[in-house]
């Protein structure tokens, strides 16, 4: 049960890439990947869903993937929320990428069941294994969908030691861009409760680190995380928020 090694973490990768060959590529000039974690959230908003349908009206492409539930925590998903608001959630991977490239539409959602399904039919071990498993982190860095342009890749963490290896598969996977973000349930999206010091075990929650490659040529053959690097710490103060405010009518 301790935390995977690096060339375990590759090889999860190469077994997701070998199942179905190639990946369909978008005639978009960039798309943003979104890795949420699979098994969803259970205490805090899952926000994600909304912001890539904004970036959208800017014409900014984006692609979302995951599952409709997933052990252990077994949490609320972006899939829940689609098919809730009547989304088709069965899209073929050639239905998504002509989604992402519609001017009136501009991203999509791939489900892990139409995606892998070998990898969605190891659901029932996840579920007896009743821990977090290893497929964890690297479903979250997947390119069910290329695109002409440039690359980039979001996704969350929230237990120590996952910072590096997520950015160092982004690296290896030939993303021109990545970020990570220590999030609440390790989601993507940051939160604007103030947090005291010593209830965060490691780095604090909103802390972001990341890369921006400026040429590709071997970004798919480094090992470990080879970047520009930068890190930011953001706390709800940088949102605007004081201990003190309260809505004007109360």
């Amino acid at each position: 049960m301790d935390r995977e090694t690096d060339r375990e973490l590759k090889a999860y990768c190469l077994a997701f890439d070998d199942e179905l060959g190639p990946a369909p590529v978008a005639d978009v000039r960039s798309l943003t990947h979104y890795g949420e974690p699979y098994d969803g959230n259970t205490r805090y908003f899952r926000s994600t869903l909304f912001v890539v349908a904004v970036r959208s009206c800017y014409g900014e492409s984006s692609l979302l993937h995951g599952v409709e539930w997933m052990p252990p925590k077994g949490g609320v998903t972006e899939e829940q929320m689609l098919k809730f608001m009547g989304a088709k959630t069965n899209l073929s991977l050639h239905q998504g990428k002509e989604l992402i490239e519609a001017e009136e539409v501009g991203f999509a959602y791939i489900s892990k069941r139409e995606a892998r399904s070998s990898l969605y039919s190891l659901i029932g071990l996840r579920e007896q294994i009743k821990k977090r498993p290893s497929l964890e982190t690297t479903e979250k860095v997947q390119q069910f969908i290329r695109a002409k342009g440039r690359e980039s890749t979001g996704t969350g963490f929230y237990h120590e030691g996952y910072e590096e290896p997520l950015l160092m598969l982004m690296k290896r996977r030939g993303v021109h861009s990545g970020l990570v973000v220590k999030g609440e349930e390790g989601a993507l999206s940051m939160t604007t409760r103030l947090r005291s010091a010593s209830t965060s075990k490691g780095l604090p929650v909103n802390h972001c680190s990341g890369f921006r490659s400026v040429g590709m040529e071997s970004a798919c053959e480094v090992d470990g995380v080879s970047r520009p690097s930068f890190r930011l710490e953001v706390n709800a103060m940088d949102y605007g928020f004081e201990p003190t405010d309260t809505p004007k009518n109360q």
